[in-house]
């Protein structure tokens, strides 16, 4: 029984005490970890006695679960996107990122600043923009980084879902895109239209 959290933890957590009411004989959660200690224990609470009558397993990193886990290289994957875009001489780079308590963001944003602090290139605060992990939360980010001025040469989104709004915001405000849009993750088909509109 696919189900869609809509990365709201409570909710994450209700679906799996129902799937575990329902007796399914396997649990598998795709998607972001939170970094929430309280979100954490709840989790486990749920999942430990599961596990001993089911199968569980998690793709991505959920601290404090023991169970199976397929663990995406994101912090890696970011810094080796970032070290490709070194090498191409970009040096002014700004981040659109999502919520920090996803540890998806929180891996990706932690390689993407590793590579270019180990160049000595840094990656000011002010150039990570916050947003909703969708296409409205790149938009919106990409809007707040046009009205700061100083655009910089390199974007990097999170997400390609963010990548997306990210792309749209210049076009839409009668501005430039700056020199070099960068996504993280590979995009589906359904994102075509907006990349090449």
């Amino acid at each position: 029984m696919p189900a869609s959290t809509f990365r709201e933890p409570g909710r994450e957590i209700a679906y799996v005490s129902m799937l575990r009411a329902q007796r399914a004989r396997a649990v598998l959660l795709i998607g972001s970890g939170f970094q929430d200690r309280s979100w954490e224990r709840e989790l486990a609470a749920e999942l430990t006695p599961y596990a001993r009558g089911g199968r569980v397993a998690v793709v991505s990193r959920h601290r404090g679960l023991r169970v199976d886990t397929v663990l995406p290289e994101n912090r890696a994957g970011a810094a080796a996107l970032a070290r490709a875009l070194l090498g191409l001489g970009h040096r002014d780079f700004a981040v659109r990122t999502g919520p920090e308590r996803l540890t998806t963001v929180a891996d990706r944003l932690a390689g993407f600043r590793a590579a270019p602090a180990e160049a000595g290139v840094a990656l000011p605060q002010d150039r990570v923009v916050e947003g909703a992990f969708t296409r409205d939360g790149g938009y919106a980010a990409a809007q707040e980084l046009l009205r700061r001025g100083h655009p910089p040469t390199c974007v990097f989104a999170v997400t390609d879902v963010m990548a997306v709004g990210a792309l749209a915001a210049p076009r839409e405000g009668g501005g430039s895109r700056t020199t070099c849009r960068s996504r993280a993750a590979t995009t589906s088909r359904s994102y075509a239209s907006s990349l090449h509109r």
